[in-house]
């Protein structure tokens, strides 16, 4: 190989890793403060994220790369839809609104003491037609994995038990209905599985 060649060789190379740093090679952006991502701030989104030991919340809808949540911090997403990379909760808590839309296109990772709440919305009361309007949370990865002492929960987010037959929560999935004996907990934690 000539000189021309090895100069021409290390100069594509070279121009390859500059523009590989804003494809993930860049660092991430650390939030150690309360932070509030407001909808139409996409400042942050295509960057990887890291929320340590505070609270971040997300308005609007959002597109993110992987995205960290450690040392007891909090996301509250209350958008309707937000887009990762992958995500990791560790010793943290992740709060996804009712009628939201979480997409991971990796593995979305839940460590010991950390949780994934699926919050409920509407889920008050029918509306005029008397039909339930409660909405939970919908979730798409390619991979989840739960460690143990992990949880993904509902809890307490789905309606209110009825105290009659046609009170709203009365029936299977919640209230009471009549004299059947159902009532409802209010409480739905995925079970751990073995992988």
């Amino acid at each position: 190989m000539n000189s021309y060649s090895l100069r021409r060789v290390v100069g594509i190379v070279l121009m390859g890793l500059s523009l590989g740093a804003g494809s993930g090679l860049a660092a991430p952006v650390v939030f150690t403060n309360n932070t509030t991502i407001v909808t139409n701030d996409f400042t942050y989104d295509g960057t990887d994220v890291v929320v340590q030991a505070c609270t971040v919340t997300l308005q609007g809808n959002h597109r993110f790369g992987t995205f960290s949540v450690i040392s007891t911090g909090t996301v509250n997403q209350t958008g309707t839809n937000l887009t990762l990379t992958a995500l990791t909760i560790s010793n943290s808590i992740f709060n996804v609104a009712g009628g939201g839309l979480l997409s991971v296109s990796n593995t979305i990772t839940i460590r010991s003491n950390a949780t994934l709440v699926c919050q409920g919305a509407n889920n008050t009361s029918t509306n005029e037609a008397g039909q339930w309007v409660g909405v939970g949370v919908t979730i798409n990865a390619k991979n989840v994995t739960v460690d143990p002492y992990g949880k993904i929960g509902a809890n307490a987010q789905g309606y209110l038990g009825g105290q009659s037959p046609y009170a709203v929560g009365s029936g299977f999935g919640g209230g009471q209905s009549g004299n059947s004996g159902w009532r409802s907990a209010r409480r739905c934690w995925l079970p751990r599985t073995s992988s």
